[in-house]
């Protein structure tokens, strides 16, 4: 997957660029982008773990065969 960067946002119009240049080429204002606040990275780099289905209770060893152990 791609590395994602910063994005910068037109503090006067809204256009979002992907990296800082002094104009924007929307509306043609001068040195109104900044950059956006990004999102703490989650921890064990955002993928989830499993199938993603949830997790139901397991076989015990009693009810593998179908009969109850007791």
């Amino acid at each position: 997957m791609a590395k994602r960067g910063p994005t910068y946002h037109c503090q006067a119009c809204g256009a979002v660029y992907h990296r800082w240049q002094g104009k924007c080429d929307a509306c043609g204002t001068w040195s109104s982008l900044v950059e956006d606040a990004q999102a703490a990275p989650v921890p064990g780099g955002g993928r989830a773990s499993g199938s993603g289905r949830p997790r139901g209770r397991g076989v015990g060893r009693g009810d593998r065969d179908g009969v109850e152990q007791g």
